[in-house]
């Protein structure tokens, strides 16, 4: 019997990643899914966008229509490289299925990829701050309240 493979969630097109910077504050806004497919490109593109002089970094999830477990991993390790390099994190807009699972799983899944992270990042110093949607979002079901 040979092992199914996951089902195909779409390409990385299925994610886009769009940025303004004002002053030594980035705003990242993300639309589509972040899954397995796309996971290690957000992380990266992400993780590109940070610079030394950065104070605050919103990352804007309210256009995520999907993120499994391997997209809040990347989403961690972004956070991570971000606090580590004392830059402030608001996780803007994040959707009910996806801050469930922020709030049920700690940090440790952060993929452990390494040379992705930039020379001058150093302990965690920047805070983080997580504000969920508030309005309705395809996630919402009857089983996730």
């Amino acid at each position: 019997m040979s092992p199914v493979p996951p089902p195909a969630r779409g390409s990385a097109r299925s994610l886009s990643l769009s940025s303004s910077l004002r002053g030594g504050d980035l705003t990242i806004a993300a639309v589509g899914e972040v899954d397995w497919t796309t996971a290690d490109a957000f992380a990266d593109e992400v993780i590109a966008h940070l610079e030394p002089e950065l104070r605050t970094v919103v990352l804007d999830l309210s256009g995520l229509t999907f993120c499994n477990l391997r997209g809040l991993g990347a989403l961690h390790e972004a956070v991570a490289v971000a606090r580590r390099a004392g830059i402030d994190v608001t996780l803007r807009g994040m959707p009910r299925q996806l801050a469930w699972l922020h709030c049920s799983f700690p940090a440790r899944l952060s993929s452990a990829r390494t040379g992705q992270e930039l020379p001058w990042v150093g302990p965690p110093q920047g805070t983080l701050a997580v504000e969920p949607l508030r309005a309705e979002h395809p996630w919402k079901s009857a089983d996730t309240g």
